[in-house]
């Protein structure tokens, strides 16, 4: 649904070094698809702190290994909201406009 509304990424450089941005989001990915690669990515950084908290426990209060974990939880279930939010909105103006069609 939102590869049907034409909305894409916006190009976004980051990771500073030299001066010159290393890494960048590619303007034009559907937002669908971004969303997906982004729950994706979430999803892996979780499974590594999760995996490695055994570890880092021995070094770091266990606070901030299972604050890591949170966070991490809070930014995915905001990238679904945002994604479900959104595919909401666009099937809500499709409905209004589908009745403004008919009147």
């Amino acid at each position: 649904m939102l590869e049907a509304t034409g909305a894409v990424t916006a190009k976004h450089e980051f990771f500073e070094v030299c001066g010159k941005n290393l890494f960048s989001v590619n303007a034009g990915i559907p937002l669908e698809k971004a969303f997906e690669e982004l729950d994706v990515l979430i999803g892996q950084v979780r499974a590594v702190v999760n995996d490695g908290h055994l570890l880092l426990i021995e070094q770091y209060p266990p606070e901030s290994v299972w604050s890591a974990a949170k966070l991490l939880d809070f930014t995915q279930a905001l990238a679904q909201s945002i994604q479900a939010g959104y595919m909401a909105s666009q099937a809500s103006a499709l409905d209004t406009s589908a009745q403004e069609v008919q009147q």
